[in-house]
């Protein structure tokens, strides 16, 4: 979450591993950030986590903690939905 790296399309391209994107276009970067805060097709998965917040926000709260990395669970075994293949 800190780093950026893990399963996202900014880690993903950066190390040559897979062209994609996020599906909703919204951001060109599409870093870890990108879906814990602000990604509209993850929209219904956030209750506690808001935009504008600092990832250390996140870690200074168990509940905060469990929301996000059920976000990036969720990420990972739905990423065939939120990821695009570029060419």
């Amino acid at each position: 979450m800190v780093t950026n790296h893990g399963l996202c399309p900014h880690y993903l391209k950066r190390f040559q591993l897979r062209a994609c994107n996020c599906r909703c276009g919204e951001d060109q970067d599409d870093g870890i950030q990108h879906f814990l805060f602000w990604c509209p097709l993850l929209s219904s998965k956030r209750s506690l986590i808001r935009p504008g917040m600092s990832i250390q926000q996140i870690l200074q709260d168990k509940n905060k903690i469990r929301e996000a990395k059920s976000i990036l669970n969720y990420l990972y075994s739905h990423q065939q939905d939120i990821f695009e293949e570029i060419s």
